[in-house]
């Protein structure tokens, strides 16, 4: 449609390998290493339905909205005991965006945006936390996500030596809430700032003493100046404050400070 565009997709993923390794969120609260157990899986069986849904305003702005289910089961290896772990589980996201030519500042956008993934319940044989292997979490070798520092998608986050997935022992599953404003005070100039703040959609069981039975995991603010010398040579500066939030045991806050030169050939 003119200002509208409407996606609906159907993927499925099969690893018949027999090698892979599983790790359940809620599972293992001993292990050191890892966010959950690891059990080699014979086969391992996704499905996803995804909508989408694009449109621009004719006054300046856009909004998107996106939702998807995901089903599937994981079978234990024969020399693993246990029986085989059944897949659900959702995410969605949702994000909108005025624009403006004419302001004090130059051109102007404030955007905002709400995503939340399902996490682990530790419903038995039922893992309804989010996971799909060929999500988007990496733009190069960058950490892409929401957080120029932390870098969560729905269901994780930058990895660490202590937390591999982003997110503390046994809590699964992101909400995140987001806004910003990006200016253009001159032609070859920009500035955007933009503030999140995470929660685990499931936080961590007393269990896992390694982490907090609280769901929140932080809040991040970034600060970007970008300058477009030429059509083929651009530089950006930014500056990332994260601090965690109550379900890390150790609370920690940390920073970046990033120097960029693009060019094009």
């Amino acid at each position: 449609m003119k200002n509208l565009r409407v996606q609906l997709s159907w993927l499925t993923e099969n690893d018949g390998s027999g090698r892979t390794t599983y790790i359940r969120p809620t599972e293992n609260p001993n292990s050191s290493l890892f966010t959950g157990s690891n059990f080699t899986a014979s086969s391992i069986r996704r499905t996803f339905y995804d909508a989408r849904l694009e449109g621009r305003l004719l006054q300046g702005g856009f909004y998107k909205g996106e939702f998807a289910l995901q089903d599937g089961q994981v079978d234990r290896h024969p020399t693993v005991p246990g029986g085989s772990v059944n897949l659900s589980g959702y995410a969605t996201l949702i994000s909108a965006g005025l624009y403006t030519r004419f302001s004090k500042y130059g051109p102007i956008e404030v955007h905002g945006l709400f995503g939340m993934a399902s996490g682990d319940k530790g419903d038995g044989g039922k893992d309804s936390s989010f996971r799909p292997s060929f999500g988007h979490r990496f733009d190069g070798m960058e950490r892409s996500g929401f957080g120029e520092l932390f870098g969560a998608s729905l269901y994780d986050a930058a990895a660490s030596s202590a937390y591999p997935s982003g997110l503390p022992p046994g809590a699964s599953g992101i909400r995140v809430i987001g806004g910003g404003v990006t200016t253009h005070p001159t032609a070859l100039l920009s500035i955007g700032i933009d503030y999140y703040v995470y929660d685990a959609m499931e936080q961590a069981s007393a269990a896992f003493q390694s982490s907090a039975s609280e769901s929140s995991l932080g809040s991040e603010f970034d600060l970007g100046v970008g300058f477009a010398y030429t059509n083929y040579l651009s530089f950006r500066g930014s500056a990332a404050f994260f601090s965690s939030g109550g379900a890390f045991v150790n609370g920690r806050r940390a920073s970046r400070y990033l120097i960029e030169a693009r060019g094009r050939f």
